[in-house]
Formats: C-alpha cells, structure tokens, sequence
C-alpha cells in the first residue's frame, strides 16, 4: 500500500509511490492517497473482463483487493452511501466488485459451475503507525475480531480466524455450515480437485482437499491445526483444545469449544494434556523445520 509521505530522498526505499503492474511492466505509479480511491472499481473491471474474455474455458482468476487493509479510501460513487461513515462506504465497494463477478458469471452461464472463494488473510491490525491515519481514516477503521481475542501478528484467535464463503450451486450444498478449522493452505489442493487436476505425488503440500468436507461427506484427516509466526510454532489446536506457548514459554491451554475468547486458561488443571500437547508442538515443528519455545522460556528448540 502507500504510506501516504511524499517519496523523497530519506524515503523513497520505504514508502516509493504504488505501482501497477501489468505483466512484468510497471504502467502507472501512484502517487498519493487520493489515486487510491479508483483501486476497487478498477480491479472489479479488470476482473470483469478476464472473465468475459476467458468465458469459453476453464480459467483462474485471482482477485487480493487492497482494500480494507489501511490506509483505506472510496471512490465518489460509494462515498456517504453508508451509515458506516468510511469504513462503510469501502464495504459497500467491495460489495459491488462481487456483485459484478457474480453478474458476468450469470451472464455467461456459468454462474453454476464456478467455485467462487471470498475470505481474507488475517485479523484486525492493532498498533498502528500514524502514517496510516490520515484522509478520515481512523483507528477503529483496522476492523475488531471481537469476540476473539488477539489481532493480525498473533496466534490468537482473532489474530487467525477470517470469514470465508464459498459458492458452487453445481456442487456444493446451500446454506451449508462447516465448522471444522481450515487453512488457506487448503486451497491448492481444494482448487485442484475442484478442477480435476492431479497434483505431483512427489511434492508434500501442507494444505489438503476440502471438497469431501464442504460437502458434507466426511471432515478431512487433519493433524493438529498449527499456529506459526515466522518459523516459530507458537500454537497447536487438537479437536477443542488449544495450546499456547507465551512468549515466556508460559503454557496457556483453552477450551475453544466453550471458551472460543481465549478468556480462560486451563493449563493448571490439565498438566497431563498441556504435556501431551506440546510433545505433538515439537514433533510438528522438528518435520517441519521450524522453532517451537521451550515450556520453562528458555529458547526455541
């Protein structure tokens, strides 16, 4: 994104003017915060016309809107159309950009046998820099992940659970509710099957297909959902068990079943499972390649 500081000698590095890339090129650069405000209505008609263009075959479209990640802004057209004031007026953008994908699907019949994914990277953004806070953007703007706990950059709940929707009139139920843990490391091998493509066995991916899940015919054979930051291991859920590593080393264990807020930590009364937990953290991490705290706080192992 653009920080919004004008690019000058002592920044140009860190905050350079946004550029759009087409291909390998660079066709325009951004220089301010305001030549933001068209980027919403800009990707949705480029979106819309790759699917009109590629509508008598099978194709791909992948579409990471830069909103509403901060320094948000809207185009005129949706600005003051919310009672949500900015914030608002940006969701309803969104919301738009959808509707047109949805309508060139229907228009070019294929609205029933395209898997369309709608669902975002991480929690809210807590902490921010004052650079982000300008043009009537404010901080409650970085969204809430109440009633979880956490924000983007922790293994909290709130700093990892996202909504996702997935539409396929063709093959998946209506209205259907999963509530097992899934991963965008799922998509690959999701979009794959959806698509009937066989994956090389050789290569071992971390995500699996959720298709038998999503329609409702069985919950995948997940091993223990893992929660990494960087190459640290820093939590492991286990069916409604969680277990956090402080970064002390403290353990912290949650029911996420009946305490899905993380407001209540259970390790003092379960030892046994907290030791059990962890032995599972480290041997997932040790396959892996990754670090996981020491249960005392004295490192990573």
């Amino acid at each position: 994104e653009y920080s919004g500081e004008p690019a000058t000698e002592g920044n140009k590095s860190q905050h350079p003017p946004l550029p759009l890339v087409e291909g390998n090129q660079v066709v325009e650069r951004i220089e301010d915060l305001a030549g933001q405000d068209q980027l919403t209505t800009r990707y949705a008609e480029r979106a819309v016309s790759f699917v009109d263009r590629h509508a008598d075959g099978p194709f791909f479209l992948y579409l990471a809107h830069s909103m509403p990640h901060l320094p948000i802004s809207v185009s005129e057209r949706f600005r003051g159309r919310s009672r949500g004031g900015l914030y608002g007026d940006v969701i309803e953008c969104l919301d738009w950009s959808t509707g047109e994908i949805l309508r060139v699907l229907e228009e070019r019949g294929l609205a029933e046998d395209t898997l369309v994914l709608f669902t975002s990277d991480n929690g809210p953004w807590h902490d921010l820099p004052e650079r982000m806070l300008q043009r009537g953007v404010e901080p409650s703007h970085a969204g809430s992940a109440d009633p979880l706990r956490g924000a983007k950059g922790s293994s909290w709940e709130g700093g990892f659970r996202v909504p996702a929707v997935l539409r396929w009139p063709a093959a998946l139920p209506r209205g259907a509710v999963v509530h097992e843990p899934t991963s965008t490391l799922d998509l690959l091998p999701t979009v794959a099957a959806a698509a009937g493509v066989t994956l090389p066995a050789e290569r071992v991916l971390d995500g699996e297909d959720l298709l038998p899940l999503l329609r409702q015919e069985s919950a995948p054979a997940r091993s223990p959902f893992l929660y990494y930051r960087n190459d640290t291991l820093e939590a492991l859920r286990d069916g409604r068990w969680k277990l956090r590593l402080a970064h002390d080393g403290r353990p912290e264990l949650f029911d996420l079943e009946a305490d899905p807020g993380e407001r209540l930590d259970r390790a003092g009364e379960e030892p046994e499972l907290v030791r059990e937990l962890y032995a599972t953290m480290v041997a997932s991490a040790e396959a892996q390649g990754g670090k996981v705290r020491s249960l005392d706080g004295d490192g990573a192992r």
